[in-house]
């Protein structure tokens, strides 16, 4: 998280039950990372309207 801070970005941790787009769809979000399962973001790129970069 010091990464994003450094670089004057506002992160915020959210944790779900079930990763869905109506729930990451926020203007004010421009990315969010998913570190629950690569599938999420391989599989449902499409659904999603921001990048949902994973961790290797």
């Amino acid at each position: 998280m010091t990464l994003g801070k450094g670089h004057g970005k506002v992160i915020v941790q959210v944790y779900l039950d079930m990763v869905e787009p109506e729930v990451l769809i926020n203007p004010s979000v421009d990315a969010a990372v998913c570190t629950a399962c690569l599938r999420i973001a391989l599989d449902g790129q499409a659904k999603y309207p921001i990048p949902i970069p994973t961790p290797p």
